[in-house]
């Protein structure tokens, strides 16, 4: 990985973790009374990840300033040259400024997931939607969830006192407007570098614009 892709990683964990999402989580998860718990991680489908890009490049900061790059009512008028990239294997920002995902895309007319949200704020489910830059290689985007997200989650999940922790919490069956899927639970250890704690019964959900879910394990 590139010295801008590290820093890059780097700033998205710090926006997960000082922005608001895995707090936010925290605080429905504690709130939610319901037993057992179920917990789904969100991996929103195609190029269903809401894009923010930095309005300076790498070397004016931080702080730093975003705006939605993808996708934003301008898109069709040009703003689309922001999602630029460099050659592979790293697809670098064209212009050295940080692009982080912010959860699923919600643009007015435009809001593909905003149906499965409610069903599972209404249903007591515990819905962390991940955002990830689906330009880059589905590695890197599984090395950063793995490596670097689920430990700070852990953490900060623990530090909280979640009980039982979102991590262990999970469920073998999906139901939603109408169709079925059966989704077997990890059972295998997904385990991050250096970390000991198995993460076993972990649902990893990508659900595509049309609704049709589909197991990520």
């Amino acid at each position: 990985m590139s010295t801008y892709g590290q820093k890059r990683d780097d700033e998205y964990l710090n926006r997960l973790k000082s922005s608001g999402p895995i707090s936010d989580f925290i605080t429905s998860y504690n709130a939610n009374l319901s037993t057992p718990h179920r917990t789904i991680f969100l991996f929103p489908g195609g190029m269903g990840s809401q894009l923010l890009r930095a309005t300076a490049d790498v070397y004016q900061g931080p702080p730093f300033f975003y705006l939605t790059a993808w996708i934003d009512p301008f898109i069709w008028a040009g703003t689309v040259v922001n999602l630029q990239t460099q050659t592979p294997p790293d697809y670098d920002d064209y212009q050295q400024h940080f692009v982080v995902p912010n959860g699923c895309i919600d643009c007015p007319g435009l809001e593909p997931y905003v149906g499965f949200i409610n069903w599972c704020q209404n249903s007591n489910i515990d819905l962390f939607v991940f955002g990830w830059d689906w330009r880059l290689s589905s590695e890197a985007t599984a090395n950063f969830f793995l490596n670097r997200f689920l430990p700070a989650f852990d953490s900060l999940a623990t530090s909280a006192g979640c009980s039982p922790h979102p991590l262990l919490a999970g469920w073998t069956q999906l139901r939603w407007d109408g169709r079925q899927a059966d989704l077997e639970s990890v059972d295998q250890s997904v385990r991050p570098k250096n970390e000991a704690r198995d993460y076993r019964r972990l649902t990893i959900l990508r659900l595509w614009r049309t609704g049709a879910p589909i197991f990520q394990g």
